[in-house]
């Protein structure tokens, strides 16, 4: 896995093409480069998925770089070749957040062999967003009791359905019914492991994992 991020990071890093990090033009970006960045156990990571944790992650990377650099985001901070004192912004950045996609492809793959889940793609909980804040508008509209805030941004939505699936796969793991991926090659390690964590990345380790790059 490091070769495979150490890859993406050193050849990879013009496919991305950033010169600034809204969340609008950061998203156009990605979209225009490629739609999927990675295939993960046969199976695509579409640029959707990375940007999930480049957004989550950048605010933290922006304070590190203010705090040890003493430097705030401009026009050029998230580009691929800006460095401070060695250390670049974007490379912080993109190196975890690839890393936490794959991880979050492989546990989507475990909740979907256990009948969790129906596909794996990013794009399928952006649409069970959408059709949440739909469903809370409506009965808004009807004046109808909503709990929680009225709408609720993509990020936290999908942060709260990855939770709701790792309660779904600690339920299985605790009762010992849990059923790995077709890929997975089962062996003690993983039948002994004692919890969704450990298991994803025993998964991980197994999983085949290809950076798709372009120039």
């Amino acid at each position: 896995m490091a070769s495979i991020l150490r890859c993406f990071l050193v050849s990879g890093l013009g496919f991305l093409g950033l010169a600034s990090m809204s969340r609008a033009d950061l998203r156009d970006e990605l979209a225009q480069a490629s739609p999927v960045v990675a295939v993960v156990n046969e199976e695509p990571l579409s640029h959707q998925a990375l940007l999930h944790w480049m957004q989550k992650d950048r605010h933290e990377v922006a304070r590190y770089f203010f705090r040890e650099h003493d430097v705030r985001p401009g026009p050029d901070f998230w580009s691929p070749a800006t460095a401070f004192e060695g250390e670049s912004p974007f490379q912080m950045l993109a190196k975890p957040a690839l890393s936490k996609a794959i991880s979050t492809q492989v546990l989507l793959q475990l909740a979907e062999a256990n009948g969790i889940i129906r596909g794996t793609d990013h794009g399928a909980a952006l649409q069970r967003h959408r059709s949440h804040e739909e469903a809370r508008t409506q009965k808004l509209r009807q004046r109808q009791v909503v709990y929680g805030p009225k709408q609720f941004n993509a990020v936290p939505f999908f942060d709260h359905f990855l939770a709701l699936v790792k309660i779904e796969l600690e339920g299985l793991l605790a009762s010992d019914r849990i059923q790995f991926p077709a890929w997975a090659k089962v062996n003690p390690a993983l039948e002994e492991a004692g919890s969704v964590e450990g298991l994803i990345e025993l998964l991980e380790a197994q999983s085949r994992v290809e950076i798709l790059l372009q120039s």
